[in-house]
């Protein structure tokens, strides 16, 4: 005779699993919450030491109100940070340049202190490009030698690669544009809902994080330089535009069309890249005709700032040949 399962018995696994499905759904909502509802503190834009010693310029164009700062005299060099950061990461190399260049240092849409004025502006590798291209449009730029760093190298490579006739030269710092993942630092915000929750729980602490990875010379990661970065990438509007960028920069046709550079090329990369591996600068080199090809030993991914005089020395050399 079979043994009849008492009802409350019988009950306990539906109960178990609605216990689960409950703990599961404010597990969800509270990640909800922190994606789309809550906004953490801003740090307070005002205090840049390096914006009290060289106060910055606003150009505004339909894409933007650019912050950008200009230095010297000479030919024009246009230099553009990488993500997450802004012009201050220049602020010793544009020092090397400044006798016999005219520098402009400019802070691309969702950086620095640029303001986006287009509400649909997507942060692709398109917008990204039409943006530089609004900005030298506005400074009055017709010709110049263009340095990019990390996203800011992909989207200068892609300029190049758009607009040759208006680039004398390119180069390229540890440079995005080869169409390989990212590590999963920066991967983690490609998750939905997830990427909008960490971006919104960094605080000065993960970007003290990121910039010692950056960087293999460890003491040049000062309490100056992450107030400085941190000071910026943790505004709101920044905050967004890190997750958008990240799920957004497709850098296929980059890669695709590396073939088309046909310009003086010069490509710096840290051998101990911790973001980029150091092999991409072979690939950028063997794609790119012509071009010079460094790897610089103990150096990181900000490789213009953990190793500056070495930098420093391969670009203007370079820049006068």
């Amino acid at each position: 005779m079979s043994q009849t399962i008492p009802p409350a018995r019988r009950r306990w696994p539906r109960r178990l699993l609605l216990a689960f499905g409950g703990v599961v759904m404010l597990g969800v909502l509270a990640l909800a919450g922190l994606a789309y509802v809550w906004n953490p503190p801003e740090p307070d834009l005002a205090g840049s030491e390096f914006h009290q010693e060289h106060p910055p310029s606003t150009v505004d164009t339909g894409v933007a109100r650019f912050s950008y700062q200009k230095f010297g005299h000479g030919p024009a060099v246009v230099m553009v940070h990488g993500g997450g950061e802004w012009s201050y990461t220049f602020r010793d190399t544009v020092q090397a340049l400044r006798d016999e260049y005219t520098v402009y240092l400019v802070d691309m849409p969702g950086n620095g202190y640029t303001t986006t004025i287009d509400p649909g502006f997507s942060f692709d590798v398109p917008a990204m490009t039409s943006a530089l291209d609004a900005f030298v449009d506005a400074v009055g730029l017709e010709e110049f030698a263009l340095v990019g760093h990390s996203w800011g190298g992909g989207w200068s490579l892609r300029y190049a690669q758009l607009h040759p006739e208006r680039v004398s030269s390119l180069t390229l710092l540890g440079a995005s544009g080869i169409d390989e993942p990212d590590v999963w630092d920066w991967r983690i915000f490609e998750v939905p809902m997830v990427g909008e929750a960490m971006v919104k729980l960094m605080g000065r602490g993960d970007v003290a994080d990121f910039l010692h990875k950056a960087f293999v010379n460890g003491e040049r990661v000062t309490d100056e330089l992450v107030d400085e970065v941190s000071r910026t990438a943790l505004q709101a509007d920044n905050r967004r535009a890190l997750v958008l960028s990240q799920r957004r920069l497709d850098w296929s046709e980059t890669e695709r069309d590396l073939g088309n550079v046909d310009i003086p090329t010069l490509i710096v990369w840290g051998a101990q890249d911790a973001f980029l591996p150091a092999e991409f600068a072979g690939r950028l080199g063997d794609g790119i005709h012509g071009s010079e090809v460094h790897r610089l030993e103990g150096c990181g991914h900000n490789v213009h700032a953990d190793c500056p005089e070495q930098v420093e020395q391969l670009l203007l050399d370079f820049l006068d040949e």
